[in-house]
């Protein structure tokens, strides 16, 4: 079995300019808040970091988490690609405490290829330069990896940098195409 993942069209992810957020730093969930996100583990995680805000992007409606307790907290409802994107790009650092991923997380592509260090549970990593892995329903272990983030900013951008690179280079629809057609060209020499 051979598997290509799915890719991302690097235009959409260049030149976007990001969002004026509030004095941050901040870290940034982009997705629905359904459940099987493991949100809570994010929420736990955040109310370890003093200072620090929890950005929630989502089409869906955030008003539930806005009550968690975080003393600095922005939701924004949106479906506009656009206006997710310039969000994105204005964190500090991303997060997806998703504990059980079958399919391929979107969501990661985007904040790499927008340039974000991503916080991302074991269950949700797929190797790809920029993540910083965590064990799966960890609060404490994603707070010190956000927190060591935060307080490394050179770190942050050489990751930046790597992942940006790297989504350019082997995450596209074309590089996707390549990968196919070099299966395709394997199975017809057999």
């Amino acid at each position: 079995v051979s598997l290509v993942a799915p890719g991302v069209d690097f235009d959409e992810l260049a030149d976007v300019v990001p969002a004026t957020l509030p004095e941050g730093p901040w870290v940034v969930y982009a997705g629905n808040p359904d459940a099987y996100q493991d949100l809570p583990v994010l929420m736990d995680a955040m109310r370890r970091l003093e200072g620090v805000g929890l950005l929630m992007v989502s089409a869906s409606p955030l008003d539930e988490w806005a009550g968690m307790g975080l003393a600095k907290f922005k939701a924004v409802q949106t479906s506009d690609f656009d206006e997710v994107k310039q969000l994105v790009a204005a964190a500090d650092v991303a997060a997806i405490p998703r504990m059980v991923c079958s399919g391929f997380p979107i969501k990661l592509l985007n904040t790499l290829g927008l340039g974000v260090p991503t916080v991302i549970a074991k269950g949700s990593a797929r190797g790809l330069p920029g993540e910083v892995v965590v064990p799966n329903g960890d609060a404490a272990a994603m707070a010190r990896a956000i927190r060591g983030l935060l307080d490394a900013p050179e770190r942050r951008r050489e990751l930046a940098a790597r992942a940006r690179s790297h989504v350019r280079l082997a995450c596209t629809w074309d590089a996707r195409a390549a990968e196919l057609e070099a299966i395709y060209a394997r199975i017809v020499q057999q």
